[in-house]
């Protein structure tokens, strides 16, 4: 599992969203959704990424309390994706 996939599983599962939750929301089909989140699916564009930010951020109104750790968390979930397509091997 690659930096990104394991940055979104973890922020998903503390959060309490759902792939499903984060399918309906950005309108990606879940199966999408299941391979970024197992880093089957590697390299997604920009606006992959902003959805899914989003799709964290608008959680459940129990998760507001959360927002700004969430917010926080944002660096972490870039600074992932930007390492996973700079490796050598996605080139």
């Amino acid at each position: 599992m690659n930096e990104l996939a394991r940055t979104l599983r973890d922020l998903a599962r503390r959060w309490g969203v759902s792939e499903e939750y984060i399918a309906e929301f950005t309108g990606l089909d879940r199966s999408y959704i299941r391979r970024l989140f197992s880093g089957e699916k590697r390299n997604p564009s920009r606006r992959v990424l902003v959805a899914v930010a989003l799709a964290l951020v608008s959680c459940p109104e129990r998760y507001r309390k959360d927002k700004e750790r969430m917010v926080n968390a944002f660096p972490a979930l870039l600074a992932a994706a930007l390492e996973d397509a700079l490796e050598p091997s996605n080139r």
